[in-house]
């Protein structure tokens, strides 16, 4: 029997607390098997497999939590919830000490964030989940926020009022990226942008913006740790302007590079490069998930090595904090022998391998490369010309918050 809502309620409360602390320090030296055993002569089944799984949801956590150690979570919902780096980043788009709305808040990743810089109220239909959400902000010091239990669907926002909301995205335990079958529905989604006075709604990466909003919101896509995270759609006094921005959050600060467009410049076809130029850049993947990379190589004067790819290549250094920049060394088809003869006559003993369109395994390409030296190089494995090459290279020092290890003379 799965864990309810009074054993949540008792897992955040002080006796819980002091079992999971127990738990924890048990599982450090004893096999998981072990401890449940002593668990279950002291709790039912289902607290049992609660203080257990919550240690696991704990370690994950730490990924987007720095204080996940002193949190609460469910797995499902830890999965779906917003980091601390992202949320804190759309939290800074709304106006400091103004009420906000965190619609389907789920443990309270986005609450937490939104919670420091004024007032906020929570609401999840889960009545597990608003225990978590208000241990965790509780935890946090948090003092003007509230948490409530109820279906949003049956009590809209008022009008005027600041809103963010999470739909589910996995309503059937299948995660969807069509927003006709997330929950609350669509159709309480465009009642939102109409009514309210601004917001933002989180959505998967790779969902398509529906039609009827396309021209109503502002679409940020946003990318932190080289994954892009989530797309936002920002509407109403929240919005500025239609419009498509990519940004990649750099650090734990989340410090933000970004580039606007419009949104007709979704899925704009990138030029196909003739040749390999003198550099290449990989495409941030927020750039990727918008399919703006297209539109950014046209800004840029850049082309695509090859059709559908994200390296784009030019013979000019672009500083921009949205593209990895790679100076040209050689570029040699993907062969191994080819390959492992001009990486012996560079010395080159510290590789990186990174790949995009092409079916490699960079483990088992290094492995056969038997690597000397004592200088350090990337191979971008990807097509050009309709043949597998690799792009033999060094990355590019850029004040754009790129990677930095060449410094250009």
């Amino acid at each position: 029997m799965p864990p309810d809502a009074d054993d949540y309620r008792w897992l955040t409360s002080a006796d819980g607390a002091e079992a999971l602390a127990q738990t924890a320090a048990q599982l450090k030296t004893t096999d998981v098997a072990r401890v449940v055993v002593q668990l279950r002569q002291r709790f039912p089944a289902a607290r049992c497999s609660l203080l257990v799984s919550q240690v696991e949801l704990r370690r994950r956590a730490l990924a987007k939590f720095a204080a996940a150690e002193r949190m609460f979570f469910a797995d499902v919902a830890l999965q779906q919830a917003s980091g601390e780096t992202v949320a804190r980043h759309k939290a800074r788009r709304f106006p400091a000490a103004a009420p906000v709305l965190d619609l389907c808040c789920g443990i309270g990743g986005d609450a937490l964030a939104l919670a420091e810089r004024g007032p906020v109220t929570a609401i999840d239909r889960n009545e597990s989940l608003t225990i978590l959400a208000q241990a965790n902000l509780c935890t946090a010091g948090h003092v003007q926020y509230a948490v409530q239990c109820a279906d949003v669907t049956q009590a809209p926002p008022p009008a005027g009022a600041l809103v963010h909301i999470d739909p589910d995205r996995r309503p059937a335990q299948r995660r969807t990226t069509h927003v006709s079958l997330h929950e609350p529905s669509d159709a309480f989604l465009s009642r939102l942008i109409e009514t309210v006075g601004g917001g933002a709604i989180k959505l998967a990466p790779g969902t398509a913006p529906p039609d009827a909003w396309r021209d109503r919101c502002h679409w940020e896509w946003i990318s932190h740790d080289r994954e892009c995270k989530q797309l936002v759609a920002w509407f109403g006094s929240l919005a500025a302007a239609p419009g498509a921005t990519a940004t990649r959050l750099i650090g734990a600060d989340g410090q933000a590079a970004s580039r606007r467009f419009d949104v007709s410049a979704i899925d704009l076809p990138p030029p196909l490069a003739d040749r390999v130029g003198r550099f290449v850049y990989d495409a941030d993947p927020a750039l990727v998930a918008a399919r703006l990379h297209g539109a950014m190589a046209l800004e840029c004067g850049l082309a695509a090595t090859a059709p559908g790819a994200s390296y784009l290549t030019g013979d000019a250094l672009v500083d921009d904090g949205l593209l990895a920049a790679f100076e040209t060394l050689e570029v040699l088809p993907l062969d191994v022998k080819r390959l492992k003869a001009a990486l012996r006559a560079r010395r080159i003993g510290r590789l990186e391998i990174k790949k995009r369109g092409i079916d490699v395994s960079p483990e088992d390409l290094r492995k056969k490369l038997a690597l000397a030296g004592d200088e350090e190089a990337v191979v971008l494995a990807t097509l050009h010309g309709g043949k597998a090459v690799a792009i033999l290279a060094r990355r590019v020092k850029t004040a754009g918050g790129g990677p930095r290890n060449l410094q250009l003379a």
